[in-house]
């Protein structure tokens, strides 16, 4: 089935995500969201591969004056990639990017918190992760995350996201084993303009996919 020139939603955008990375069920992978809007799509890959869901604590990190602009990213862990030319654009000192990490980091562990409580991540050595996000635009966040991963000593990492920016593409292949994409516009703008409904995804509406998504999986192996 062809995809859609915009998705409806996340929902509809993850089953036909599912779709491509069905070659990966073998591996018998972690399935890594990154919140928030990742979560659903994680959701749809992990019952199409069978697969187990995780939420990892992730923060970008942007200037006051410019949102959309991602000076670095950090896991909960600490873990950060930077912007190296927004940095020297804008001339941040070392001083400024400590402290921005720092206050990123706390920000990031009670992102974790929230959806995973006080249950750890899985051990990801020697393992297959697929990180799944809602899109693909800076790449920040998800360069962050490899790194994580690497650290972490995971067998083989994936990035996959119904829609992706094409620089970002070929960035994030530098460091992951596969860049898995629905849609790969010629003419990128933001991740939103491909989605029909793009509604920010809340707390609530996190736990409720993840409750729900278990729900499933117990009656399954009922």
């Amino acid at each position: 089935m062809q995809p859609p020139l915009i998705f409806v939603d996340r929902v509809q955008a993850g089953q036909f995500l599912a779709k491509e990375l069905a070659a990966f069920r073998p591996d018998n992978p972690v399935i890594l969201a990154l919140p928030r809007g990742g979560v659903p799509i994680a959701v749809e890959v992990a019952q199409e591969l069978g697969a187990r869901v995780e939420v990892l604590g992730v923060k970008k990190i942007t200037l006051p004056s410019n949102p959309e602009l991602a000076v670095a990213a950090v896991t909960e862990d600490g873990t950060f990639e930077l912007n190296d030319s927004v940095i020297d654009h804008f001339n941040l000192s070392p001083t400024q990017i400590r402290s921005l990490i720092k206050k990123a980091t706390k920000q990031a562990k009670i992102i974790g918190f929230k959806f995973r409580g006080t249950r750890s991540l899985p051990i990801f050595a020697d393992k297959t992760v697929i990180v799944a996000d809602d899109g693909l635009a800076t790449g920040m966040t998800a360069l962050a995350t490899a790194r994580f991963l690497k650290n972490q000593r995971a067998a083989k990492i994936i990035f996959a996201a119904p829609v992706c920016a094409a620089a970002s593409i070929k960035q994030l292949s530098e460091v992951y084993h596969d860049v898995v994409c629905t849609l790969k516009p010629e003419y990128f703008t933001t991740v939103g303009n491909w989605y029909t409904d793009f509604s920010p995804v809340g707390d609530d509406e996190v736990h409720r996919i993840l409750d729900s998504f278990t729900e499933i999986q117990s009656a399954g192996a009922a």
